[in-house]
């Protein structure tokens, strides 16, 4: 089962604000993610949530704060590697799309490699590593255009998997797909964290799953409103203010 280690921070926000020109997206805003975490990021559409993904990834850059990856300012980490990064778009693959689940896989393993140097035996024992672990092995000479929405998610976090990070980003991962793939995917998330000790970062509107889920809940709406414990945030007045009734929480 994953401990999460709260003496070491893979990532820490400082007073972290953005903005698009004059309009604020993100306002100081502190946060830390710890080694062994799931940390499930909810908030309203608009609400700055993919934002402070790209943040952390070093794609935009703050307007004002600091960000600090392993305890490095962002500007001075290089080890990209430890990261994984799935966003919203990875599953919508083209039909006609030439590679096989196998292939797509390998790709995590170019950054390790480098330029000229081709996929070794170790390399390929981790494409199936990866495979395994999603449940996926068996296609694995499956053109990855001829799968399921839910199986193309599994081939990509285990490509993801196959760069071998010690943590994994993942922006609405299951836009667009059935309630029952959705349950699966979020299943395997789960797993990964306890069994493989993958920290995990997940934008999702599936409330009910990240509260069940998630080891911690940070609230964004343009400021980070609350940040803690699934089931204290279920029960507290933040939840009632900000999202009304129970039931109404799968539509967040």
């Amino acid at each position: 089962m994953s401990q999460v280690d709260h003496t070491k921070n893979i990532i820490e926000l400082k007073n972290i604000s953005f903005s698009y020109g004059n309009e604020l997206v993100v306002k100081d805003v502190n946060l830390e993610v710890h080694k062994g975490d799931y940390l499930g990021i909810i908030g309203v559409n608009g609400g700055g949530k993919s934002t402070l993904l790209k943040l952390m990834l070093g794609l935009l850059t703050p307007t004002k704060g600091h960000i600090y990856l392993y305890d490095k300012g962002i500007k001075q980490f290089h080890d990209w590697s430890k990261i994984g990064y799935i966003s919203q778009q990875a599953a919508h693959i083209d039909p006609s799309f030439p590679m096989t689940v196998a292939e797509v896989v390998q790709m995590g393993r170019y950054p390790k490699l480098g330029l000229f140097h081709f996929p070794g035996k170790k390399d390929k024992e981790i494409v199936r590593r990866a495979l395994d672990d999603v449940e996926m092995w068996r296609f694995k000479d499956r053109l990855v255009g001829d799968l399921s929405g839910g199986q193309q998610q599994r081939v990509f976090i285990a490509r993801a998997l196959a760069g071998e990070p010690e943590v994994i980003i993942l922006d609405e991962p299951t836009v667009g797909v059935d309630v029952a793939t959705q349950k699966q995917f979020y299943s395997l998330l789960q797993r990964l964290n306890r069994e493989n000790n993958l920290t995990l970062i997940l934008v999702s509107h599936e409330l009910d799953v990240v509260a069940h889920e998630a080891t911690e809940i940070a609230y964004i709406n343009r400021s980070l409103i609350y940040w803690g414990l699934p089931g204290k945030f279920m029960k507290s007045q933040y939840f009632t203010t900000l999202f009304g009734e129970k039931r109404h929480a799968k539509h967040i």
